[in-house]
């Protein structure tokens, strides 16, 4: 009996090698030129209250480019790793960093209060 999904087994093992094959190539591909697309358009204008209690507002960071990033502070992989991520950026940029506005709304905002994200944003190295 486990003879007869041996054909099928070695069928999506091959897949899978050369999948990889395919993505290992492209990826050392000199051509392969990975980017960002920027969507200029103008966002509506809205409100928040960030990890301090105070209100902020969209129109408060105009003229800046704004990185925003939804998540949660139960998050176990990809937030944390994000908000490492900005904070290794911020301090890579120094004071030019002040020229991008940085911005994570909660998916949560029953559990994620301002005292929780407060701590947990200093936590991951954001501030």
């Amino acid at each position: 009996m486990p003879y007869k999904k041996l054909p099928i087994l070695l069928v999506v093992a091959a897949i899978v090698v050369a999948s990889s094959l395919l993505a290992m190539f492209l990826l050392s591909s000199p051509s392969y030129k990975p980017s960002i697309e920027l969507n200029p358009t103008p966002m509506v204008d809205f409100k928040l209250t960030d990890q301090y209690g105070r209100e902020i507002r969209l129109s408060d960071v105009k003229g800046k480019p704004v990185f925003l990033f939804f998540g949660y502070t139960n998050c176990p992989d990809i937030c944390p790793l994000v908000l490492y991520k900005w904070g290794h950026t911020i301090k890579q940029l120094g004071p030019q960093a002040d020229r991008i506005a940085f911005i994570f709304i909660t998916e949560d905002p029953w559990r994620d209060t301002p005292d929780v994200l407060k701590g947990w944003v200093a936590c991951h190295c954001f501030i």
